[in-house]
């Protein structure tokens, strides 16, 4: 049962938070298809810096609105991209310590975008992975011309093979002891779960 604030009931939702547009864009594109009006995608306020930045700019929109929303999940996404290890377990220790779910992908996000045309086992860098998505996408401009809502367009209908793809390369949902893998995500893990959905 929700939980009430004199009086009123205050709605139960799930907070996912980004860095980045294309991320959000992915996960609104998500919350459409699947009729998720509990579920929140916010682009966090701090643009830049580090993964913990992050999650701790959660925290306090969380600490900022728990008088509106009771969180029932809350995720935090972000990449490897050029970030320490140790900068990356920092973040991950902040938010097991404030019940935040990680979603992580290594190289960058691209990489679970990649999975929803073929499975990837090798390790690339960001670039290389935008090079092997303009040909899967069938683009006629680079991957980094339409990163942001368009990206999602060409995904909206690829969502199950990005998952079965996931899945067959057995890609383990610790991330503590996968920061270092390349290619790497565990958003599969999760998505079913965020959206409420059996079938994707």
């Amino acid at each position: 049962m929700a939980r009430k604030s004199k009086g009123k009931k205050i709605k139960k939702v799930t907070m996912i938070f980004f860095f980045v547009e294309t991320e959000k864009y992915y996960f609104d594109m998500l919350k459409r298809k699947y009729s998720s009006g509990n579920v929140i995608p916010i682009k966090s306020e701090v643009i830049t810096g580090n993964s913990w930045v992050l999650v701790e700019n959660a925290i306090d929109k969380m600490n900022a609105e728990k008088h509106k929303y009771d969180f029932e999940q809350v995720y935090v996404v972000y990449d490897k991209d050029n970030e320490s290890h140790s900068d990356i377990q920092k973040a991950l220790k902040i938010a097991k310590d404030n019940n935040i779910t990680t979603l992580y992908s290594n190289q960058c996000f691209e990489y679970w975008v990649h999975l929803h045309y073929k499975k990837l086992s090798s390790s690339n860098t960001s670039d290389e992975l935008y090079k092997k998505l303009r040909n899967e996408m069938n683009l006629n401009c680079s991957y980094s011309d339409i990163k942001g809502v368009t990206v999602a367009t060409y995904l909206v209908d690829k969502i199950h093979i990005a998952f079965d793809n996931a899945q067959k390369l057995n890609i383990s949902d610790d991330v503590h002891t996968n920061i270092s893998k390349n290619p790497y995500t565990n958003i599969h893990h999760h998505i079913k779960d965020i959206f409420n959905t059996d079938k994707l």
